[in-house]
């Protein structure tokens, strides 16, 4: 609050860039309280926030687990002029794919279609895949990497070897060799990455 008035005092005009890149330094300090008594500031002086500020709010209230929050404000965004965007619920689904809600994920990617029209796309099952897989879900990453391959969508090499890593952590070695091989009959070649996710995984059992 007290670099706008500084500003103001200055004569220097406050713009949308300076005022985002204030509430993302508010939001990376933990001080999210007063990175929403900014955002009323800004209103105040007739600055607008797009959707670049409120996706950084949302990441705030994830920060905090105050996931209900993040979510209502997604749902306000059209109220106030502002469409959400993926990203809007990208951070939402990564908050809930570490803390093992996965039925929410997919309940949010109705939700992403239904209210905002954003059609779940390579790069949404892409990021949910490595997100579930990094989180220890292996099985729910294989089901979305076989659900966008059935709707016409690549999932690359590196999303398997995600789900394999996956796999292999949880010492599921015989799961990661069945993904291996379906690479294998899908075209594509194993790297030396994939090679030591399998490797390692026989060193853990």
């Amino acid at each position: 609050m007290g670099v706008l008035s500084m500003m103001q005092k200055a004569g220097i005009k406050p713009n949308l860039s300076i005022c985002n890149t204030a509430i993302y330094v508010l939001v990376k300090g933990n001080k999210l309280e007063k990175a929403l008594r900014f955002l009323n500031r800004m209103r105040i002086i007739g600055i607008e926030p797009n959707v670049v500020t409120y996706n950084c709010l949302i990441k705030g209230y994830c920060d905090i687990h105050q996931i209900d929050d993040a979510i209502h404000l997604i749902d306000q965004m059209p109220l106030k002029g502002c469409l959400p965007d993926k990203v809007s619920y990208y951070t939402v689904m990564g908050f809930l794919c570490r803390h093992k809600r996965i039925k929410e994920v997919r309940e949010l990617m109705e939700k992403m279609l239904k209210d905002n029209k954003l059609l779940p796309d390579q790069v949404t099952y892409n990021t949910l895949i490595h997100m579930l897989s990094k989180h220890g879900h292996g099985d729910e990453a294989s089901e979305l990497l076989k659900e966008a391959e059935e709707k016409g969508f690549l999932i690359d090499k590196v999303g398997y070897s995600a789900i394999i890593h996956s796999f292999c952590q949880e010492g599921r070695i015989d799961r990661a060799k069945e993904l291996v091989s379906e690479m294998f009959s899908k075209g594509f070649s194993p790297d030396v990455v994939t090679y030591t996710t399998v490797i390692n995984g026989f060193c853990v059992v």
